[in-house]
């Protein structure tokens, strides 16, 4: 995935699509159509727009190969459920839980931290 850029986009909390930049090139993926045009990466010049009010960029995959967005809820390795937010003070991704804020750290990325809900979809 060198060179790519890929966001979650939500419309009043739901996830709607995806939008990723890919050597500069701008494609997006509904997820309100039929699940065969879910699964198609689109132009950005082509006339369906997707309508979202916020985009939450990738930042990791899970220990069972699942993308984790900002926002979303994971399940730390020692068990202890934490949301993937950024710091803008120190300009990195963090892991918390209403009242700690952890780094995430060489062994989180090696035994892997797992995702258990995304942001806001129930």
């Amino acid at each position: 995935m060198l060179n790519e850029h890929l966001f979650k986009l939500k419309k009043d909390g739901k996830t709607v699509g995806y939008l990723k930049i890919d050597r500069g090139l701008v494609c997006w993926r509904t997820t309100t159509l039929s699940p065969a045009l879910n699964k198609t990466w689109h132009m950005v010049h082509n006339s369906v727009r997707i309508d979202f009010d916020s985009a939450h960029p990738f930042v990791i995959k899970d220990k069972n190969g699942k993308d984790v967005f900002a926002g979303d809820r994971v399940k730390r390795i020692s068990g202890e459920p934490c949301f993937v937010e950024w710091y803008t003070e120190e300009c990195r991704y963090v892991l918390h839980n209403n009242q700690n804020y952890y780094d995430i750290d060489v062994l989180e990325l090696e035994q892997g931290i797992e995702l258990i809900e995304e942001k806001e979809d129930e």
